[in-house]
């Protein structure tokens, strides 16, 4: 089905403006943003005739950054991460990494039908987005076919510590008319300095680190093993990690579709952290513009929950609702609605979640803590004028111990203010505000303003931002300048960037910071289908002046790259490193390294 007219992504995507400046590197006080996940390729119900189709999304959170041991990308419930390319696409920033690029080719050609992808990603405070979606392959097969898929990754590491790697990955499709059969096998040996592991093969570890087996025919679909479940809701993180066994309806009516399952979860939302053995059913139907689901799951400990999600598109706009009730020793349950729509030329977008204390699974809520009652909402706007200028803002509160049972409430607020807009065409200015407050063990304060301008040439491009900030816990205030250069070098495929950051700290008791970093970097995309390769170098400065005491001064410059190429059609060679001279007040001074070699192949 196709839809057309107005369009909104959920949950919980922040409105912002494409800033042609860098985010700030000072830690901001309080993010209630999760991460946002952009599709690039295929498109949600997108129908493909190439059967090994590249899988590629985007990944930002302009706050807190990205945590990449916490990105999981799955196909059709197989976590596939471990063959995803995964790199940063801000090479030029300083501090926390805020955008990221993965990309996925299956080793083996899919079989013909539908195909779900999942992406899982948490930014480094614990905010965390699911994005889900599926496309269809339609291609030519005999009525008997077998694909096999075997490819090995060899990774060693000679600094600081010497280790080696080497993963396995093995898929095999048998396909039958009206069956299918599914393999897919994933395992480790390794090294690990100082510990003893067992089964342990002359001093190297073996582990099978997850298998699946399939079975496929035109009434249902079976998997069993390590499977992320495709469980789609806002109110419970549910199905990552799951160890057990699925049965999914075929794809021949999707307007209604259902899936059981019965395994061991080990789920994770925020700072919550749950594992159990979990039965659990979900069905799902679709009536013209509307989308309905709900699911049962009951755990071990007898507790059972029961969800309803209602998704609507309007021509105005969209509206997602979801109930969530659980059966325990206490009962107790909450909910959320989301909505976006266009009203007096401004896209808004709002968010609101509501728990009980009495909910049964709080660690696999999408809030850090529900003790007392919890609940959280946004609310978010986006503007744009006539003249090209940019207006969008965002305000988040999130609240504890609703009832004060607790012994003590978690408060939290965020506000961020944006406009943006151009002097003449390629040379724009911005002006914005962001400030949080946070109240758990006391009080405090965090209030930013920043400036910018940026200007394209020729294909290069510049930016200038001035940041003023304040902090009441440690009374700092800091005011912070960069200023960066990109200049790509199409005759010889490069692309080269430099960011140049100078900050300064007033402190209690008259201590002082001054700040100091430069970052330049070289990139090229060598092969379409690999990680660019890079070079950086690095240098910081930082000088802390105490009358009360004795003076501080730190310096360091770095080098580190990543070469990524191709021996042959079916074998990748990378080689990164990295050398650090740093020296502690003339006191303390050394030489880190990082050495590490990575060799996969395809066999099959």
């Amino acid at each position: 089905m196709l839809f057309t007219g107005m369009f909104f992504i959920f949950p919980g995507l922040p409105v912002r403006a494409e800033d042609e400046a860098p985010a700030n590197e000072s830690p901001v006080l309080v993010d209630l943003e999760p991460p946002r996940v952009v599709i690039i390729q295929p498109l949600d119900g997108a129908t493909l005739t190439e059967d090994r189709p590249w899988l590629e999304v985007e990944i930002s959170d302009e706050d807190s950054g990205i945590n990449q041991d916490a990105i999981v990308i799955s196909l059709d419930g197989v976590d596939v991460t471990a063959g995803a390319i995964i790199e940063r696409m801000d090479l030029q920033e300083i501090g926390a990494t805020k955008r990221w690029r993965v990309r996925y080719r299956p080793p083996v050609a899919l079989p013909p039908g539908q195909h779900r992808v999942q992406v899982d990603v948490t930014d480094t405070v614990g905010n965390s987005t699911r994005r889900q979606w599926h496309f269809y392959v339609h291609v030519a097969k005999p009525r008997v076919s077998w694909d096999v898929g075997l490819t090995n990754t060899l990774s060693y590491e000679y600094l600081p510590l010497e280790m080696l790697r080497d993963t396995t990955n093995f898929t095999s499709y048998l396909q039958f008319p009206g069956q299918r059969f599914t393999l897919q096998l994933q395992s480790t040996l390794t090294d690990i300095p100082g510990v003893v592991l067992e089964p342990n093969f002359y001093g190297y570890y073996l582990h099978l680190d997850q298998y699946v087996v399939g079975w496929q025919n035109k009434w249902f679909a079976f998997q069993h093993g390590n499977i992320n479940l495709p469980f789609e809701s806002g109110l419970l993180y549910f199905g990552l990690n799951f160890k057990g066994s699925a049965i999914t309806s075929s794809t021949s009516n999707p307007g209604r579709q259902w899936q059981v399952f019965k395994g061991t979860s080990v789920s994770s939302f925020g700072l919550g952290l749950s594992v159990m053995e979990t039965t659990g059913g979900i069905y799902r139907w679709q009536r013209g513009t509307t989308r309905n689901q709900v699911y049962l799951l009951h755990t071990e400990d007898n507790s059972t929950v029961v969800g309803f999600q209602d998704d609507r598109v309007y021509p105005q706009g969209i509206l997602r609702s979801e109930i969530i009730y659980g059966l325990a020793e206490k009962e107790g349950g909450g909910f959320r609605v989301q909505g976006a729509a266009e009203l007096a030329g401004v896209f808004w977008d709002a968010d609101c979640i509501l728990l009980q204390e009495s909910y049964p699974l709080p660690g696999l809520s999408p809030l850090p803590s529900t003790q007392g009652g919890a609940y959280q909402y946004t609310i978010r706007g986006n503007k744009i004028f006539a003249n090209e200028k940019r207006l969008n803002f965002g305000y988040s509160h999130s609240a504890n111990n609703m009832n004060g049972s607790a012994p003590r409430t978690r408060r939290r607020e965020s506000l961020q203010l944006n406009v943006t807009g151009i002097f003449v065409p390629d040379f724009g200015w911005l002006l914005g505000y962001q400030g949080g407050k946070q109240e758990e063990y006391g009080k405090s304060e965090q209030h930013m303003i920043k400036m910018g301008i940026w200007q394209k040439i020729n294909g290069s491009s510049w930016n200038s931002n001035l940041y003023f900030e304040n902090y009441s816990l440690t009374s700092t205030t800091r005011y912070q300048w960069n200023i960066g250069y990109t200049k790509p070098l199409p005759q010889f495929g490069l692309k080269t960037t430099a960011l140049l950051q100078y900050a300064v700290e007033e402190k209690v008791n008259n201590r002082q910071n001054n700040n100091l970093r430069l970052r330049v970097t070289m990139e090229r995309d060598w092969f379409a289908d690999l990680a660019k390769s890079y070079i950086v170098l690095a240098y910081q400065n930082n000088d802390e002046k105490n009358p009360t005491g004795k003076d501080y001064n730190s310096e360091e410059i770095s080098l580190e790259g990543a070469l990524n190429f191709k021996i042959s059609s079916n074998n990748i060679i990378k080689l990164s490193g990295k050398v650090a001279f740093w020296d502690k007040s003339g006191n303390l001074y050394g030489t880190d390294y990082s050495l590490s070699f990575l060799w996969q192949a395809r066999f099959l």
